[in-house]
């Protein structure tokens, strides 16, 4: 994996996509905002979860509708941990 800088572009759904239906550098958002999805950046295809709210991740939309999701995303079947922050991949290992 090489270190570059991935901007990821939010796109709000009323159901999360199948995998089949999604793209790359696009990180989907529940209406609800219970939770989001995207395809891991390294570009190894792995659908990556995220739930939202207690015991999960948080969301912070940001002003340009950019999203930030906390903590780190940590992937383990390809080994990447990341950060999305400002709508940018921030890799962390």
């Amino acid at each position: 994996m090489t270190e570059q800088l991935i901007r990821m572009e939010t796109v709000y759904v009323d159901r999360l996509p199948m995998k089949s239906e999604m793209e790359a550098e696009k990180v989907y958002m529940a209406e609800n905002k219970t939770q989001a999805t995207h395809l891991c950046p390294c570009g190894c295809g792995t659908e990556i979860l995220t739930p939202l709210g207690r015991g999960g991740y948080r969301a912070l939309e940001n002003s340009d509708e950019s999203l930030t999701i906390s903590p780190q995303i940590e992937h383990s079947p390809c080994s990447n941990n990341y950060k999305l922050y400002k709508g940018y991949v921030i890799w962390t290992n």
